[in-house]
Parts: C-alpha cells; sequence; structure tokens
C-alpha cells in the first residue's frame, strides 16, 4: 500500500493505492492522518480509487481515522470507491456513516460548504 498526501484547496486528501487489509497498511494511514490532524488539517479526504481490496481491519482504520477526525471537530470524506468496495460500505450500512463521493474534486467541494 501507497499513500500520497496533497492538499486541494486547503484540503488534506490522502491517495491510498493497493490493499487497506491490517498491519502494516493500518498503522500507515492512522500516522498520516495523525499527521494532517497534528499540523491542524480539519477537512481530509481518504480517497480508495486505486485500492483494490479491503478487508475489515481496512474498514476499522477508516473507522478510526472518522472518530479522530470528529474528535477534532474536523471532517472526512471518502472518494472513489470501486464498485466492490462501494458494495460492501452498502451492505454494512456503512455509506450512512461516511459521506463518499465519486471524486476528489467533489469531496473537497463538498467539504468546503460544510466548513462555512
Amino acid at each position: 500500500m501507497d499513500i500520497i498526501k496533497t492538499i486541494e484547496q486547503n484540503v488534506a486528501v490522502l491517495s491510498i493505492s493497493g490493499r487497506l487489509m491490517g498491519q502494516p497498511e493500518t498503522h500507515i494511514l492512522f500516522e498520516y492522518v495523525y499527521q494532517v490532524l497534528d499540523e491542524g488539517q480539519k477537512l481530509i479526504v481518504i480517497d480508495l480509487e486505486k485500492v483494490n481490496w479491503i478487508n475489515s481491519l481496512g474498514i476499522g482504520s477508516l473507522m478510526k481515522c472518522l472518530s479522530w477526525t470528529n474528535e477534532q471537530k474536523g471532517h472526512l470524506f471518502l472518494s472513489g470507491l470501486n464498485k466492490k468496495i462501494k458494495g460492501i460500505f452498502d451492505k454494512t450500512q456503512l455509506s450512512k456513516i461516511f459521506i463518499i463521493e465519486n471524486r476528489v474534486g467533489d469531496a473537497v467541494k463538498n467539504l468546503h460548504k460544510l466548513n462555512v
């Protein structure tokens, strides 16, 4: 798994590629999110467009990231879920917990609407 961090219009975008399936991947994701929050960034998009598989540990790590962000009075959106991963989120009703956008640009735009 690789993560690329960019800043788009004052929103931290963490673009993940590969699989999100437990250690060490979840630990790496935690480090990135913690760093972003520690820098005072409150708007985060986790882009899963290039994630080809996720398991329960990966989903749990996203839940933890959402919890951390909420504790800091921030907002975290997901974007780019493929059909298989979106199906998992729908079946487990996680799509009711996370705000999921099709593209990073949509997530960035809608995060700004929330942060007005």
